[in-house]
């Protein structure tokens, strides 16, 4: 696929001031996408940050509900209001760096005019949950639609103060439009200039944590997400770690793993359960995480759970009250913004491990190589109420897939059109993406489960499987259907994305949207930076309502978090997914099992198509036996040796191209 540069809004930054331009794009969903940039380079430690905000013009349609009139504003590229059953309002959110103990004064100039409706603002209607399987439910706070003052009563306030992995930041309300439903009167602003005042910066404390926890794979995200980033530059620490927490019968299951990210250029450290104290318990494991993230070296940038929740446990989400991960990866009091990326691979015993890791390295190590990397499948509801929302999201992913060169299948569930389940990952998927119904074990509509998933044949061609629908990835329960996916030997999935709990299915759309425009606009091609920035997404829509917690919480990701989902050529960008590369010469894996009797299996990955002579010798030097010699493609194999000599070492020794390398094994009989 190749990417060309989408220029959506110009941020502009001056020595001390940041102009922030909120121009309208057509045909973008709402939430805030594209390129930040710098005219000039910044000082690092600004007096003030200076915001102008050319406001859209304001959208007013009249909606009929409850045998009444209302008038719904929004403006392009804004979210809305959080309060239930009150006045539905356009809201721009943006995260904004601040330094280390800085206080915040926040001066605002307003250009405005007033405006007198014929009706009332629409109330904000809670979210739609699938199991609902109906529209919106009409809400309406009657007493605050009679109060004769302004709301919000200011232009713009710093909500709260958080972080995102060792940058302390404000997230910014700003209010453009403002309403008095007692006189059902608006005064919306055309220009709004802001100015934040930063009162005792403790500049060496800043300094400190932006080169403490500096990453490559985070900046990528950070710079997309915090507005004035490049006024707090710090590329000191050029590593990234990666912490894979396994239940200690995995470990040598994850070598393999491990020597793959190592070759990749990651810092990568495997602890068990055992070593961790209070180690079977999330408060346990998450104060081991945290240690490793205030005081090691090479903080981690990336963690992986390996095991079940019999051998890792998961949290309780606080608002959802199912299983999530998310809890182990926030550092920092007062949000939940991850500042780590965290997977899991969900395994029962060592096979489900095995398959695990051979599908990663079969991926990333096949990347790009063959016509399936660039094909996606979508499918949509059976529902008769809600399959017109997910075929609509469906067609703008397909658009943007298809605009970068890639080809596209569907399933449409309500009409029965489209290739089925089955013949599609059979042919080769590198996503697949549902959005209807679903359950514990399946998809309920087109119905799609866990024998199902038995009965494929896709081996070699595993997809990164997005469900948009509730419950599909309860991991929490017995084998559920994500599971299920990255469990399965030699077919299913390489990692699954989906819900622990009942979900939304319009913000399961903002959510879709929000991932597909993170690869495409935003160029995060790994797994966690484009499922975090779709997360992200939801607070720019939804600000800091349930649901968007709900959402942190209720997605979690089966899989390698640091996996390359697509290659794009991003040459003369910034945006290098993890700024580590695929091996150049092939690597060869320790055989496993080692010691062995009388079966072992041997694992390499080929930088190139090219002649593979894989053979075994003895002490003396002596050929046993050859394994391969023949031409193989780029990518992971596995061989097996049935070794019919006697117990003693033995050297496996793999010639391919101008690579040699040899691993010692070991026979006991």
């Amino acid at each position: 696929m190749k990417v060309e540069r989408i220029e959506m809004r110009r941020i502009a930054l001056s020595v001390c001031s940041l102009m922030v331009a909120l121009a309208t794009t057509p045909g973008l969903p709402q939430g805030v996408y594209g390129e930040h940039f710098a005219d000039s380079e910044a000082q690092k430690f600004p007096s003030t940050i200076s915001l102008r905000v050319e406001v859209p013009e304001i959208k007013m349609v009249e909606v009929k509900l409850e045998g009444r009139i209302f008038v719904d504003l929004s403006i392009q590229e804004a979210g809305a209001s959080e309060a239930i059953g009150r006045p539905k309002l356009p809201v721009i959110r943006k995260v904004i760096e601040i330094p280390e103990d800085a206080k915040i004064i926040l001066k605002t100039e307003v250009d405005s005019q007033t405006n007198y409706l014929k009706y009332p603002v629409l109330p904000l209607a809670p979210p739609v949950l699938r199991t609902e399987r109906a529209k919106s439910k009409f809400c309406m706070d009657t007493d605050f639609f009679q109060t004769d003052r302004l709301f919000p009563g200011v232009w713009a306030k710093v909500r709260k103060i958080g972080y995102i992995r060792g940058r302390r930041v404000g997230f910014l309300d700003i209010y453009p439009v403002r309403y008095n439903p007692g006189r059902d009167t608006i005064i919306y602003a055309n220009k709004i200039n802001l100015t934040l005042e930063l009162k005792g910066s403790n500049e060496l404390k800043t300094q400190s944590h932006l080169s403490k926890y500096y990453s490559p794979a985070f900046k990528n995200l950070q710079r997309k997400i915090i507005v004035n980033y490049e006024a707090f530059k710090s590329d000191t620490n050029f590593q990234i770690g990666y912490l894979i927490i396994c239940a200690d019968d995995y470990e040598n299951e994850m070598l393999p793993f491990k020597e793959w990210k190592e070759n990749r250029g990651f810092l990568v450290t495997i602890v068990n359960t055992s070593e961790i104290p209070g180690g079977d318990t999330p408060e346990g494991i998450k104060a081991y995480i945290k240690d490793a993230y205030t005081y090691w070296r090479v903080p981690p940038t990336y963690v992986l759970l390996v095991g079940d929740v019999e051998d890792i446990p998961a949290f309780t989400g606080i608002q959802t009250g199912s299983a999530t991960d998310l809890y182990y990866t926030t550092m920092s009091d007062g949000d939940y913004l991850p500042d780590i990326f965290i997977g899991r691979f969900s395994c029962r015993d060592t096979t489900d491990a095995r398959a695990m890791v051979e599908k990663v390295l079969c991926y990333e190590g096949n990347l790009g190589a063959e016509e399936w990397f660039n094909r996606a499948y979508f499918i949509s509801t059976t529902d008769e109420d809600l399959h017109t929302v997910s075929e609509g999201i469906h067609r703008y992913c397909m658009g943007l897939w298809r605009e970068y060169g890639g080809e596209c299948d569907s399933l449409w569930g309500w009409y029965g059109t489209g290739t089925p389940i089955d013949v599609a990952i059979n042919d080769g998927q590198a996503i697949v993406v549902y959005s209807g119904h679903g359950g514990a074990w399946r998809w309920e509509g087109p119905m799609f489960g866990r024998r199902d998933i038995d009965r494929l044949s896709n081996s070699g061609m595993y997809p990164f499987v997005c469900s948009h629908a509730c419950y599909t990835g309860v991991y929490s329960s017995i084998e559920c259907f994500g599971e299920k996916w990255v469990r399965a030997k030699t077919k299913g999935a390489v990692a699954f994305w989906g819900a622990s709990t009942v979900m939304s299915c319009g913000l399961d759309s903002i959510l879709q949207e929000g991932m597909f425009n993170a690869i495409f606009y935003d160029t995060l091609l790994w797994l966690a930076g484009m499922t975090g920035r779709a997360k992200y997404g939801m607070w720019e829509v939804w600000g800091d309502i349930g649901m968007t917690l709900h959402y942190y919480e209720g997605y979690n990701l089966l899989g390698d978090p640091s996996m390359i989902l697509l290659q794009i050529d991003t040459t003369g960008t910034e945006e290098q997914a993890n700024q580590v590369d695929l091996p150049k010469c092939v690597r060869l894996y320790q055989n496993y099992p080692n010691p062995f009797n009388p079966t072992t299996e041997i694992r390499y990955v080929l930088p190139a198509d090219c002649w593979v002579k894989l053979e075994i010798y003895n002490l003396l030097g002596q050929k046993v036996t050859t394994l391969v010699d023949q031409s193989q493609r780029v990518g992971s194999h596995q061989v097996p040796w049935q070794a019919e000599v006697a117990s003693g070492v033995y050297f496996c020794r793999i010639q391919a191209g101008e690579y040699a390398v040899t691993k010692k094994m070991v026979l006991m009989k």
